[in-house]
Formats: C-alpha cells, sequence, structure tokens
C-alpha cells in the first residue's frame, strides 16, 4: 500500500484528472467539496489517497466530516483505511462517500449510525430494442405549458429534498429548459402527465437531471418510457453513454431506470456516526 498526503489543493487535481473516466459522480462530489474548503476556507485535518496497485481510495477529513471514495470493493485497502486514520477512535462524525466502503467500516466496528442520503449512479450505453414503451409520447417541453411545468419542478424538488417550503424556483427552470432545448414532456393524447432534463454541461456526457410523473400516472410505466426514449435519442446523435442519479430511497425511480436499461454502476451515502 501507498499512502500519499496532499500538501495542496492543486497537486490532487494534477494527480486525478485522469480518474475522472472511473467515476465522474465521485470525482465530482469530491470535487465540489474541495471548493467549499477552499472557498470558505474551512480547515482541514487531512487529505490523502491510498493505493494499492491499480485500486485508489481518496479521503478529505474536514472540519466533523470525513469523505471518502474508493474505485473498488477492496478490502485490504479498507482495512488499511481504516488502520491509517484511527476509524474506531471517531465519534459522532460524519461519514459520507462510496457507499461499498462505508458499508464495510461500518459493519466491521458494528457503528451506530443515522444515514441522511442515499444516491445511486447508472449509467447505459446501449438501449434494449425489445424495450415496450407506454402510452403516449416524448416531446420537448411546450412553453404552452409553463404553468404545469413549473409545478412538476416544485413537487420534485419537494419530494426529492422533502422539504415542503423549498423555494419555489420551477417557472425559472422550466423557462431555461424550453430555451436550452433541454427540457422534456410526456403526453398522453395531449395531456402532459411528465417532464425530465437533461444536464450537458457538467460532464462530457448527458446526465438526465430529474425526472417527475404525476402522481395520478404512476404505476404505467410511463418513468421508464421517458428515460427510454432520451437516452435512444442521446445515444443515436453521438452520445456514448448516459448517466443519471437517483433517490436511493425512492424504489420507483430505481426500478423505472433499471427497466429502461441503466446499470447500477455506483452509490452514495452520507452517514452520521453515533459512537
Amino acid at each position: 500500500m501507498e499512502v500519499y498526503n496532499f500538501r495542496t489543493f492543486r497537486e490532487y487535481f494534477d494527480l486525478t484528472e485522469k480518474l475522472k473516466d472511473y467515476n465522474p459522480f465521485y470525482y465530482y462530489h469530491l470535487e465540489n467539496s474541495i471548493r467549499e474548503v477552499a472557498h470558505n476556507k474551512i480547515p482541514f485535518e487531512r487529505f490523502l489517497y491510498i493505493k494499492d496497485h491499480d485500486d485508489y481510495l481518496f479521503c478529505l477529513w474536514k472540519d466533523d466530516e470525513f469523505i471518502s471514495y474508493s474505485l473498488n470493493h477492496n478490502v485490504a485497502l479498507f482495512d488499511f483505511f481504516a488502520k491509517e486514520i484511527g476509524f474506531e477512535n471517531f465519534k459522532r462524525f460524519i461519514f459520507s462517500g462510496s457507499k461499498n466502503t462505508t458499508d464495510y467500516l461500518f459493519k466491521k466496528f458494528d457503528v451506530s449510525y443515522e444515514e441522511t442520503k442515499y444516491r445511486c449512479y447508472y449509467n447505459i450505453e446501449s438501449i434494449d430494442p425489445d424495450f415496450v414503451a407506454a402510452e403516449g409520447k416524448l416531446e420537448m417541453a411546450d412553453i404552452n405549458e409553463i404553468q404545469l411545468l413549473a409545478e412538476y419542478i416544485d413537487n420534485f424538488n419537494s419530494e426529492f429534498y422533502e422539504e415542503n417550503n423549498i423555494d419555489k424556483e420551477g417557472i425559472h427552470v422550466a423557462w431555461s429548459g424550453i430555451q436550452n432545448n433541454d427540457l422534456y414532456q410526456w403526453s398522453i393524447n395531449g395531456k402532459l402527465v411528465a417532464i425530465a432534463q437533461v444536464n450537458f454541461s457538467d460532464f462530457d456526457f448527458p446526465l438526465i437531471g430529474f425526472i417527475y410523473v404525476d402522481k395520478n400516472m404512476r404505476g404505467k410505466n410511463i418513468g421508464a418510457s421517458m428515460v427510454y426514449e432520451i437516452s435512444k435519442g442521446l445515444l443515436g446523435t453521438g452520445s456514448t453513454k448516459c448517466s443519471l442519479m437517483t433517490d436511493g430511497y425512492n424504489p420507483y425511480s430505481n426500478r423505472s431506470f433499471k427497466k429502461a436499461g441503466y446499470k447500477l454502476y455506483g452509490e452514495y451515502v452520507v452517514r452520521y456516526k453515533n459512537k
């Protein structure tokens, strides 16, 4: 095992640029945490990576939180990491990052914890030609439906972030999505029943940022059909893959994406270690 303690964030970016392709989402989360620390001048205790042949584990220890990411399920690497940081000595601490690392360590040390976030990451590189879509059709978002589009966006944010008093920004998101041609709708006999938005800016592949199906229309294969048709269009026009992120606690969304042909390739959690 090789341990390297970064002295500056610049060292990290220089070293890990090539690692983006392994799991862009993990890299994205860690990079955002680094920028937050640097921008707000939050002190950090250690910033390190551990290398085991071609496998890596990265860790940022800031304030009362450990953020760790590993590329694979490597028990030897996890054990070495636990010993390196003295895992058992940290009480009432936040551990976030790749679920495989956290699962292993929390089980090994019989940790009592509270989980506050669980995200799943999916990829698709080719579509299933035998997929049978639901009734309706995929369309670009229609400005004549902007009020309902905005309502659906606000509903999604309330459900996803589990906050009833979240800022109502749906009208701005809808307007921007229409202008940028990245907001889609699913209509049945001219009636709007679902929406989705695609992010083309954060990664070098399209990311389905969110999807929302009207509560009265769920369970009808609409979510899976919408994701399937969007992905088919993107893959058919030059994209090598499409990705999306879901709330791991939402079985409906996760079933829909798997049904559309997406494969799970990463899981992210935030847990509070009680003792």
